[in-house]
């Protein structure tokens, strides 16, 4: 049985019956960059990046200590996924919820909980840049690992064909590291995303670097 309530009512019903409230807890994700570091290890940049153009934003539900990747596809409905990798119908989300019987649909929670920020539009340039700066760095951050082991793997290969390592050595690691990087992340070689990766990469594993390479 659905319940036929007005849009201006939704938020007040819900949160004093169903105890529920997703004000705040909805983020709009519309590059890797926002992606949340829980989905990093079954969501690949390019997979996201492909999933983002053919489908538009995903919406991010945070809901207690979990978190739900949702994305409208359609007339073949919503891909909601959780942090541990398992895939939800809208019905099995609306129960974990516990507002199945109200017939809401995704967008129904869209429209009347996420309000996309409007300050955005009145940041200066330099603004916005420092923002994507924050968020490229956090992106960078949580692949420490893997830049240390290309470094790990880079490296060896010149101790194996080189008898003589120097700076120059070090260098060319770091740009077989970049290369490979930013092919793996889907990092357009265009623009500011590839200076940043280049200038991170000099900045804090050079003598990371030099150590794989016993200089």
């Amino acid at each position: 049985m659905k319940y036929l309530i007005k849009e201006s009512q939704l938020k007040n019903i819900i949160k004093s019956n169903f105890g529920v409230d997703l004000t705040n807890k909805i983020h709009m994700v519309t590059s890797k960059w926002e992606l949340p570091e829980e989905f990093d290890f079954f969501i690949s940049p390019r997979v996201l990046n492909q999933y983002l153009n053919k489908y538009g934003p995903m919406f991010v539900f945070e809901i207690g200590r979990k978190s739900y990747l949702t994305q409208s596809h359609g007339s073949d409905g919503w891909m909601i996924i959780d942090n541990g990798d398992h895939q939800l119908s809208e019905l099995e989300f609306m129960k974990i919820l516990g507002i199945e019987y109200l017939g809401l649909s995704m967008d129904n929670l869209l429209d009347e909980y996420f309000k996309e920020k409007p300050i955005n539009e009145q940041l200066s340039r330099d603004e916005k840049y420092q923002i994507k700066w924050k968020r490229f760095d956090i992106f960078m951050k949580r692949r420490d690992a893997e830049i240390k082991e290309l470094i790990r793997e880079k490296s060896q290969r010149y101790k194996e064909n080189l008898s003589k390592l120097d700076e120059v050595t070090v260098i060319g690691v770091r740009h077989l590291v970049v290369a490979y990087f930013i092919d793996n992340n889907n990092i357009s070689e265009d623009g500011d995303e590839f200076d940043w990766v280049m200038e991170y990469i000099k900045d804090n594993y050079n003598d990371y670097i030099r150590k794989e390479l016993g200089l």
